[in-house]
């Protein structure tokens, strides 16, 4: 499952909602593991979301709400966190290459 955050453009408030959103509606699916796209801001601007990103996702993991999470700049075969997710989750072999150390994503596991 994916969910973009860049799309709408939402604030901060708004895009943590959706994450929370998404994650009860992943669960209620069966759905373990969510890719996040949020952007970095490349643009100079903006990477609020980002930002407050590590510590919603800190939250939702000390009151058990998801598993775990890994950043996109984690994400690859060489490091502990992205073997483990690939060797997880197969079907993420697929977008690998873009997604490999991409500062603009995040994976949350439920």
């Amino acid at each position: 499952m994916t969910l973009n955050l860049e799309a709408g453009m939402p604030d901060v408030a708004q895009a943590l909602a959706r994450i929370d959103i998404k994650v009860s509606e992943a669960r209620q699916q069966g759905i373990s593991l969510i890719r996040v796209i949020h952007g970095y801001g490349s643009s100079g601007v903006g990477g609020r979301i980002k930002k407050a990103l590590p510590q919603h996702l800190a939250d939702l993991q000390r009151r058990r709400v998801i598993r775990g999470y890994v950043h996109g700049e984690q994400y690859a075969i060489s490091t502990r966190q992205g073997d483990r997710l690939l060797s997880k989750y197969r079907p993420l072999k697929e977008t690998l290459p873009a997604d490999r150390r991409n500062p603009g994503i995040t994976f949350i596991e439920l």
